[in-house]
């Protein structure tokens, strides 16, 4: 269905394809590293990660006034967490003995 409606509005010269060719560009790298990391991070963690998204991306769309340094704040937020959370997994992951050790 979704395929059907876009080749309409594909037709019609609805579409900006300039913009549609960077949804693309940043989409498919984006979808293919975020599947990689999704199964490690613990469900409260992405949930809280999801749902910071969609508030800032609805800050976007009420045009919230400042909603630029909100969203910027937010972001930067949010990338502070999932450095310490990749950092902390770093620090805690399993490591294997040194060969000849008996333990």
């Amino acid at each position: 269905m979704t395929w059907v409606a876009g080749f309409g509005h594909l037709v019609q010269g609805n579409v900006d394809l300039h913009a549609m060719a960077w949804l693309l560009l940043g989409s498919i790298p984006g979808v293919l590293i975020a599947s990689k990391f999704t199964v490690k991070i613990p469900d409260d963690a992405l949930r809280l990660g999801l749902a910071l998204v969609l508030s800032l991306s609805g800050l976007k769309l009420l045009e919230v006034p400042a909603a630029n340094w909100i969203i910027a704040g937010g972001l930067g937020v949010g990338a502070i967490a999932l450095a310490a959370f990749g950092i902390r997994a770093w620090l805690v992951r399993p490591r294997a003995a040194p060969a000849g050790s008996f333990d």
